[in-house]
């Protein structure tokens, strides 16, 4: 599962109008030379500013997992949202 660390409407005002995607910069290393280089790719909102299961709790009960969203997540969820606030839905 995608967790983002990013959330997903901080990263509107980089999003170009022609193509509804932005910019992403990541620096890599090549594993013969170890050379390290800049890459640039075009991604939407979803595909990037994210990691894998970053929120999962291994080796945890399902019981725990259940409590900890009760107790962390869950009254965040319950707030209503602000006055013009659809970006954060998207």
């Amino acid at each position: 599962m995608k967790h983002h660390y990013i959330p997903k409407f901080y990263l509107l005002p980089w999003v170009s109008d022609e193509d509804g995607k932005l910019t992403e910069f990541r620096r890599l290393t090549n594993p013969h030379t170890q050379v390290q280089y800049i890459e640039d790719k075009r991604r939407g909102r979803n595909e990037t500013g994210f990691e894998e299961n970053l929120y999962t709790l291994p080796g945890t009960t399902k019981e725990t997992k259940d409590n900890v969203k009760r107790y962390s997540w869950a009254p965040s969820m319950r707030r209503p949202p602000l006055p013009g606030a659809s970006c954060f839905t998207a």
